[in-house]
């Protein structure tokens, strides 16, 4: 996740155990070696606010490796840690399931 001072955002997920492509090129990959791609990224770009109050951060997003999400604004419940930690919490994560729980710190 990287955040900016005018209010821009880019956060990024992958999984540690994505599978290598049996070829070299990445659009020549198999149903099944794209599948666990897709189920194991997401990355999504756009604007943000925090409101300190109530310790929400709302998301607007401009473009997404999930096209749905293109357009529409979510919010997520933020605490902090210090100077070098956020956690927050996505009541809709891209894969329908429950609420995730993300914690990131800051890079040295």
């Amino acid at each position: 996740m990287m955040v900016d001072a005018a209010g821009h955002f880019m956060i990024t997920v992958l999984r540690s155990d994505l599978p290598k492509f049996a070829v070299q090129g990445r659009m020549a990959g198999t149903p099944e070696e794209n599948t666990a791609i897709v189920r194991g990224t997401i990355a999504y770009f756009g604007t943000y606010t925090v409101d300190e109050a109530t310790q929400v951060m709302t998301v607007t997003i401009e473009a997404s490796s999930f096209p749905n999400f293109a357009g529409h604004t979510q919010t997520r419940l933020i605490s902090f840690a210090g100077d070098d930690e956020v956690t927050y919490i996505n009541s809709t994560p891209s894969d329908s399931g429950g609420a995730a729980k993300v914690t990131y710190r800051r890079a040295k």
